[in-house]
């Protein structure tokens, strides 16, 4: 059932003391990103013309013949791989050698969008206006039948389990590969796809239909829900601490809503503004930061790629019992804020608003309640939200004390 957010459920808590911070070249449109973290050491920013290799000396550009570059992704030691194009004779995937700084062709094709080495599986795969390709040594490419004549923008892989999403609908394979079959609904035109840590795999459409915005698949992408509707969502990505972060490209004409980067709580149902300091509300790609050892997103605009740090994400919660009346709610660090707020209620989905049922500072990640345990007539639930003087995360899930079970309330 498509969930239409209001203006007050979006700009929830758009007070924050996170911080953007420009990341690469400024005034560069950038697609994508490769941070090579293994000898030799190199990052890429893929650009509207080209593409911005840092080698240790600082950014320096290249360029064939100004195509665009959409992706990239490692080959070897000497080279690595770019998706470059826009629907001319000139498209197709081409190395770049990190010594002689040239380009050479790999596999001509309409228009690649992505490229993705999977380790796991043995295999490269891109896409591109005419299909899905694989290959084994990222140089020699074949077509994947099931796919033929589909236009694919992205691709999530998790072990065996591969999704595509293509022109009109979502492909799936269990078995690394070898066979693929559409998703439900039929008709889920996802333009883009990333995993979270605990399995669930999120996508957005940007299609100008009923089914536009964010949709999730507890199942490798077999079935879809739909968690709410947005136009001109271009992005999503998932932080180190699993929270889930969507982008839009939309200039934010109409208000702050729907356009920039937001954060959303799929257990709250909220979705949080982080558009304060963004250089460019038009979002290109989003993605984990994997130089950051703390939650970190990277954001590529036509203005540059800009970095997101100091985000309150979800605390996640847990309660278990440690003696007939006494109980522990445990929750993860969510970023490190200045202190957790702890609600309670006697109704299974707290809002977790107004006046806290009790506060411990950031450095606490546990609570013993011992209040009301062990009340077989009252049952309560509990929620937690990360604090500091300038914002507030989105809350945890629930959870609950109901006879003495500890029991989850699910949505």
């Amino acid at each position: 059932m498509r969930t239409t957010l209001c203006a007050a459920l979006l700009l929830a808590a758009t007070c924050f003391a996170y911080t953007w911070a420009p990341y690469g070249p400024g005034e560069v449109s950038v697609n994508g990103w490769l941070f090579h973290q293994d000898p030799p050491l190199y990052s890429v920013l893929c650009t509207a013309s080209g593409i911005q290799l840092d080698q240790g000396a600082g950014w320096v550009p290249y360029s064939y013949g100004g195509l665009p570059c959409e992706d990239a992704c490692a080959l070897d030691p000497q080279r690595f791989l770019v998706a470059m194009g826009d629907s001319t004779y000139s498209d197709g995937i081409y190395t770049f050698d990190l010594t002689t700084h040239q380009f050479q062709i790999a596999e001509w094709c309409i228009h690649p969008r992505f490229l993705e080495h999977c380790p796991e599986l043995g295999a490269y795969y891109a896409g591109d206006d005419t299909g899905l390709k694989f290959s084994l040594n990222g140089l020699d490419w074949a077509s994947v039948a099931a796919l033929a004549g589909q236009r694919c923008f992205a691709i999530a892989q998790r072990g065996n389990h591969l999704v595509v999403a293509a022109d009109t609908t979502v492909y799936c394979s269990d078995d690394g590969g070898a066979s693929w079959n559409p998703a439900y609904p039929a008709v889920l035109r996802l333009r883009d796809l990333a995993f979270r840590q605990d399995g669930r795999l999120f996508g957005v459409s940007s299609s100008k239909w009923e089914g536009s915005g964010l949709w999730s698949s507890g199942n490798f992408g077999i079935s879809w829900e739909h968690d709410f509707w947005s136009l001109m969502m271009s992005s999503v990505a998932i932080d180190l601490d699993s929270s889930v972060l969507c982008g839009w490209f939309n200039p934010g004409s109409g208000g702050v809503q729907d356009c920039g980067v937001a954060m959303w709580n799929p257990d709250s149902h909220e979705l949080i503004q982080l558009n304060q300091g963004l250089a460019d509300s038009l979002v290109n790609a989003l993605g984990s930061n994997p130089l950051a050892s703390h939650p970190s997103v990277l954001c590529g605009t036509p203005s540059g790629a800009h970095v997101l740090s100091g985000h309150l994400s979800q605390p996640h919660l847990v309660m278990f019992q440690v003696i007939p009346t006494a109980a522990r709610l445990a929750w993860s660090p969510a970023g490190g804020p200045a202190f957790f707020d702890i609600y309670r209620d006697t109704l299974p989905y707290p809002e977790g608003t107004g006046t806290p049922w009790a506060t411990v500072a950031g450095t606490v990640l546990t609570y013993d309640v011992t209040e009301g345990i062990g009340d077989a007539a009252t049952d309560h639930y509990y929620v937690v939200r990360g604090r500091d003087d300038m914002q507030t995360s989105a809350r945890s899930r629930p959870v609950g004390d109901a006879d003495f079970a500890m029991d989850i309330p699910h949505r």
